[in-house]
This record gives structure tokens, C-alpha cells and sequence, in this order.
């Protein structure tokens, strides 16, 4: 018999085996040796709960494992229901006793002992081995809590190193704010991770898109599964991108948040719109082509008509010399606008095809509006028109470089132009130094039709007179308007129209001056 004394020191000292370590490991390897040798047991095992029942945790001496003595105690105390166990139950087996424990929830635990404990030790020892039990449930509880924190964290690790390792930008968004933003949705937005989780989702949209976020609603989701959308984003450089974005929902952190996932189709929509324009541009070239068609058979049969008809008339036997003159005058005059739109057509396939160049000299522009003066007036003239000109610099100040040949060419159009869309009145031509752009601004005013406002841009394009759907309005194919556009602009200018409808017009084009 232990003395009382003895006893309560050796339940001092099994108490307090089991509480000082946290680990559940510990604790065993620690406290069952410890109960073996001051209970004076020959052996004692460990069985812990689980979903199948009971398993065999730590067992001394463990050459009892293959004891059919310990296999036929242990198979009697795991065949009681676990509802069954009281405190501490007991069988007598071969010489020998055994304690079955109950460690609280965790297990039981069972001491093998040549003799009998008395009554007072095994009530103490009922409390004691609960405490035991008690304190193994709660390392067992930390050590499950730990493996689950840790794999949590791992998971998470895994997430967020898959997402920035995708293309995709993705966002996590829970209660109206951002809350995760990978290294792509840094790139697309052009905002760093802290700037980003301190946005709101509306932040981001264009005004365009401003309802986008209203969808950004759990139950939405949970309806719709995911959702596909196309929006337009402003990037912190307040540039625009296009998105192709889902959402679905996800749980993070424990949280039921959205995820957002983004790809940058701006590329794909200026691709887009491309094809459309492409698609227009086709279309309106092939209106082009047959208004073009149109206007140039009938502009190459009248002076051939012109030609052929009145030579033909040149063999009529005893022509008067009278009349023979005027017919060689028209056929001259047929000649002369058939060379025209020749040349003109020439010279626009050789500004498409870029086979003409720029030859740079010196030219007073005083002197080339004298020269067209000279030419034109006669013309003018005869159509009952005057011509004026208006010169603001004297010839010593009225020089610059330009290329003579595109330049006379350039005006040519446009005094032709206005000679043929002006029935009665004037026609001015001058210029205007510009000094604050460093450029000079000719013009060539009359008094004509005008030019309707919607048909003012229209009319420097290839084979479009100011009205492309009355091909009889006027003679002409429609190319010298387009070919002084493209000759302005090779020599570094701009050119356009101010007018009115049955007003008059003014067209200008400007000149670097460099003189």
C-alpha cells in the first residue's frame, strides 16, 4: 500500500506531466511512461477516437502489440459501445487486472497491474486521467487548427501565386471595394496594388459603363452562375482600354467575394473598327468608282464626239472658209479638254503610285499671279467675269521656295474651278502672310453656286464634284480638286473651303514661307 503522502505526491506529479506542453505527441511521450512506472503497471496503451472507431496510439511495451493476451484485453474493452464507458472500467484477465480510463473525449486509456489498485487510487486516478484526457483534446484541437491554418495559408499562397502567374487580370471585390488585385490588373490599369484597394469598382469604368457595377451583387450571381461582359475602362494615365471581363463568385479569406477576370481587348475593338471603316471605305469607293464611271464616259465621249464629228464635217465637199475655222476650233478645243482630264488622270495615279517628287526653287509669287492673270483673263472675260488680283507683298519680299510646275498647278484648279461654277460677278485670287505660323495663305474667292456645308469636304475627293448624284450639272470629271488636295499637302500645307450656296466660295491652301 502506497502511504498517503507518497500517493498524493505521485498524483502531484501526474498532474502536472500533462500541463505544461501543448503538443499533442508530447504529452503522451511524456505523461504514459510516467504513469507506467509510478503506478507500478507492466503495461498501457492509448487508444484514440476517430470516425471508425478507436485507434492504437501509443502502446508500452510495444512487443505486446503481437501479445494474444493484449489483443484479447484490447478487443474486450474496443467492443464496448463508447456510450458504455464509465470512468474507468475493469477486467481480470490471466493473473492480471486491467483499467480501462476514459481521456474525456479524446480516447481511453488502459493499465495493465499485477494487483489491483485500491479504491481511493482509482477514484483520484478517474480525475486525473480526465484531466490527462482534457488536455490532449485541446493539443489535438490545436494541432488540427494549426494544419488547417496552415494549409489555408498555403492554399492561398497557391492561389495568389496562380493568379499572378495568368494573363488574366483578376480582381476580388467583396462590399463594394476591391480587395485583391494581381500583378496583371496592375499592368492593365496602370494603378499599383495599394492604389487599387483603396478603389472602388466605379472608379475604374467610363462613364459609358457606369452601370456595370450595379450587376457586382452576390445573388445576382448566384442566379446567373457568371456573367460576360464588354467594358471600357479609364487607366490611371486617363487613357481608355477595352475589357473582356467575367465574374463569378469565390470564397476568400472566408469571404463570399466576387472575382472579376480581365482581358485587354482594346486591340481586338481598334481591329474592329477598322474592318467597319474598311468596310465603309469599300463601300463608298465602289459609289465612287460608279459615279467616277459615269461622269468619265461621259466626259471622254463629248469631245470625242466633238473630234470625230466635226472632222467628219471638214470632208464636206465646198466648205466655207468660215465654217471650216469654226469646226477646226472645236475639234481644237475637244482636243484640249480630252489632254486635260489625260493628264489629270495621269497625274493622280502617279501621286497614289508616290512616282512624283519635289523640286524646290525659287518663285515670285507676284510674278506667277501676273502669269495667271494673263492666262485666265481672256477666259474670265468672255464668261463676262472679272478677274482681280490682290498682291500684299512687293516682289523683292514675294519670294519662297516652292516647286513651280505643282504650285502653278495648284492655282490653275482652283481658277479653273471657280470659272466654271461662276455665272456672273468676280473672281479674286491673292494671299496673305501668316507670320505667327510662318506660312503664307493664298485663296481663290468667287461669286459661283457654292458649295453645299455637307458637300464641303466631300469635294476634295477623287471624282466628286459638289453634287456626285447630278452627273449633268457640270463638265468635269472630278479629279482637280483631289489633285490639288494631294499636291498641297506634298508641299507641307492645308487646304479647305469657306462657302456659301449660291453665294460663292473661297477656297485657301497654305505654304511654309521660306524665302
Amino acid at each position: 500500500m502506497v502511504k498517503h503522502n507518497l500517493q498524493t505526491e505521485m498524483l502531484l506529479e501526474l498532474v502536472f506531466s500533462a500541463s505544461s506542453d501543448t503538443n499533442e505527441l508530447t504529452i503522451l511521450k511524456k505523461s504514459i511512461p510516467l504513469y507506467l512506472r509510478k503506478l507500478n503497471c507492466f503495461s498501457a496503451g492509448v487508444f484514440k477516437k476517430n470516425s471508425l472507431g478507436f485507434e492504437e496510439t501509443m502502446l508500452i511495451p510495444y512487443v505486446n502489440k503481437n501479445s494474444k493476451d493484449w489483443q484479447q484485453v484490447k478487443s474486450y474493452f474496443l467492443s464496448k459501445s463508447q456510450l458504455d464507458f464509465e470512468p474507468c472500467s475493469q477486467l481480470i484477465h490471466e493473473n492480471a487486472i486491467y483499467y480501462a480510463y476514459n481521456l474525456n473525449n479524446y480516447g481511453i486509456l488502459i493499465l495493465g497491474r499485477k494487483k489491483p489498485f485500491s479504491i481511493n487510487l482509482t477514484n483520484e486516478l478517474k480525475q486525473i486521467i480526465n484531466y490527462l484526457g482534457i488536455k490532449l483534446s485541446q493539443a489535438q484541437e490545436k494541432t488540427q487548427r494549426e494544419i488547417a491554418e496552415k494549409s489555408l495559408i498555403e492554399s492561398e499562397q497557391c492561389l495568389r501565386t496562380l493568379l499572378n502567374s495568368t494573363a488574366a487580370s483578376i480582381l476580388i471585390y467583396y462590399n463594394n471595394s476591391i480587395i485583391y488585385a494581381n500583378n496583371s490588373a496592375e499592368n492593365i490599369t496602370g494603378y499599383n496594388f495599394k492604389e487599387l484597394v483603396n478603389l472602388k469598382i466605379s472608379d475604374l469604368l467610363h462613364p459609358d459603363f457606369k452601370s456595370f457595377y450595379k450587376t457586382l451583387i452576390i445573388t445576382n450571381l448566384k442566379e446567373q452562375k457568371t456573367l460576360n461582359s464588354e467594358i471600357k475602362i479609364i487607366k490611371k494615365d486617363k487613357t481608355e482600354s477595352w475589357l473582356n471581363v467575367n465574374t463569378g463568385l469565390i470564397k476568400w479569406i472566408g469571404l463570399d467575394a466576387i472575382l472579376i477576370s480581365a482581358f485587354d481587348i482594346t486591340q481586338l475593338k481598334l481591329t474592329e473598327q477598322d474592318l467597319i471603316n474598311a468596310k465603309e471605305e469599300a463601300e463608298k469607293s465602289e459609289l465612287l468608282k460608279t459615279a467616277f464611271l459615269a461622269n468619265i464616259s461621259h466626259e471622254i465621249r463629248t469631245p470625242m464626239s466633238g473630234i470625230l464629228g466635226f472632222t467628219e464635217l471638214l470632208k464636206t465637199p465646198h466648205l466655207s472658209s468660215e465654217k471650216r475655222e469654226k469646226y477646226i476650233s472645236i475639234i481644237e478645243k475637244s482636243g484640249d479638254r480630252m489632254l486635260n482630264l489625260i493628264n489629270n488622270i495621269i497625274d493622280l495615279s502617279k501621286i497614289e503610285a508616290s512616282l512624283m517628287s519635289i523640286k524646290y526653287s525659287e518663285v515670285n509669287i507676284n510674278e506667277q499671279l501676273n502669269n495667271l492673270f494673263n492666262f485666265f483673263n481672256v477666259e474670265a472675260t468672255n464668261k463676262g467675269l472679272e478677274l482681280i488680283i490682290n498682291k500684299t507683298l512687293t516682289d523683292t519680299l514675294a519670294i519662297f521656295n516652292t516647286d513651280y510646275e505643282k504650285f502653278y498647278a495648284i492655282f490653275t484648279n482652283l481658277i479653273k474651278n471657280s470659272i466654271k461654277y461662276t455665272n456672273k460677278g468676280s473672281i479674286e485670287i491673292g494671299y496673305n502672310l501668316k507670320k505667327e505660323t510662318n506660312t503664307i495663305e493664298f485663296y481663290v474667292r468667287d461669286t459661283g453656286i457654292g458649295v453645299d456645308p455637307n458637300r464641303q469636304k466631300a469635294i476634295f475627293e477623287r471624282f466628286i464634284q459638289a453634287d456626285i448624284e447630278d452627273t449633268n450639272t457640270t463638265q468635269g470629271a472630278g479629279l482637280g480638286l483631289s489633285i490639288s488636295k494631294a499636291l498641297v499637302e506634298m508641299l507641307g500645307g492645308k487646304i479647305w473651303v469657306k462657302s456659301i450656296k449660291n453665294e460663292g466660295s473661297t477656297f485657301y491652301f497654305t505654304h511654309p514661307f521660306k524665302n
